[in-house]
């Protein structure tokens, strides 16, 4: 009889994790950022794991709200990245249920009259997010933190054409 293989946490954490991710913008391309609650100075955008059956759509409709208290009524869809963009965490940061890091499917969604008034933190347990504020994706990608910022530099400039208050028009 054969011993079934033993599987260290570090085996376990060895995948990525479907995430869903959103980059929300007002009428003159201006991007909103959010400061982390556990790491002050360190802005991103709302993103999340997706949970069972859940496209990545549902999905990041559901962390935006959860998150930043958003709903979808104040969203308006403007773009989607193509593809799928990941990043890996720091060896300290692994772990069974993140993974070794995330791949995600980002959103552009335009925020609509009232949305900014219903922002809150108060979501589901543990607030994410402290602040907010309204900034441009380039100073964005400097504040995120270091192994997530090869991914909003291509958002940057994946996305500048969506960032353009032209586009609005």
């Amino acid at each position: 009889m054969t011993k079934p293989k033993r599987i260290s946490s570090e085996e376990l954490s060895n995948f990525f994790r479907p995430n869903a991710a959103a980059i929300i913008v007002n009428d003159i391309g201006e991007v909103l950022a959010f400061e982390r609650a556990d790491k002050k100075g360190s802005w991103q955008c709302p993103q999340g794991g997706c949970e069972g059956g859940e496209s990545y759509f549902q999905c990041v409709l559901r962390e935006i709200e959860q998150e930043t208290g958003i709903s979808r009524k104040f969203l308006k869809i403007r773009a989607v990245h193509p593809g799928l963009l990941a990043y890996e965490f720091p060896r300290g940061k692994r772990n069974i249920k993140k993974g070794r890091g995330q791949v995600q499917k980002w959103y552009v969604f335009r925020l609509l009259a009232g949305g900014l008034q219903s922002i809150h933190f108060n979501g589901h347990g543990k607030p994410e997010f402290q602040a907010y504020k309204w900034t441009t994706m380039e100073k964005l990608a400097d504040k995120v933190v270091p192994f997530k910022r090869a991914v909003y530099e291509e958002l940057y400039e994946h996305f500048a054409q969506h960032l353009s208050p032209t586009q609005w028009q």
